[in-house]
């Protein structure tokens, strides 16, 4: 068999092999998987609150839009991206419209922040970063 040959047999055994495993090795790459600690989470003014159970995360947030005194009560499941930036599993009606869609929450392993998102403005016009610390926990009896 001439050089050219044996290479088109070893080419021809070797590829297939080498797309199975890396085939293989994607399906079976673990995701990223972080989680928040949980427990209720505030900002330093104590007016809103984040509460974090597992794959849940519960809104309790005011809405300055439409009044402002408008308080936004929901509860979606949630994943934290490689990034930190946190995603949130609400309708498409809701990630413009409510409190929680019209900003960009992230966590960085301490505390979840709220940043406005450019394309998605606060009704109040610009807003500093909103910092939501682990609240203390209650002494146990």
């Amino acid at each position: 068999m001439s050089r050219r040959g044996w290479l088109i047999l070893v080419g021809s055994l070797f590829l297939p092999g080498l797309l199975c495993l890396e085939a293989f090795v994607l399906l079976h790459k673990e995701p990223y998987h972080e989680r928040i600690p949980d427990g209720a989470y505030r900002p330093a003014s104590g007016d809103d609150l984040i509460t974090i159970d597992g794959d849940r995360i519960r809104y309790v947030v005011h809405d300055k839009d439409p009044a402002p005194t408008s308080v936004f009560v929901r509860e979606y499941d949630y994943s934290v991206n490689q990034d930190g930036t946190l995603f949130v599993q609400m309708t498409s009606a809701e990630f413009g419209n409510g409190p929680v869609g019209r900003y960009d929450w992230s966590w960085d392993g301490n505390v979840i922040t709220r940043r406005e998102n450019p394309l998605r403005k606060a009704p109040s016009g610009h807003e500093p970063p909103l910092i939501f610390k682990r609240a203390a926990e209650p002494p146990r009896d």
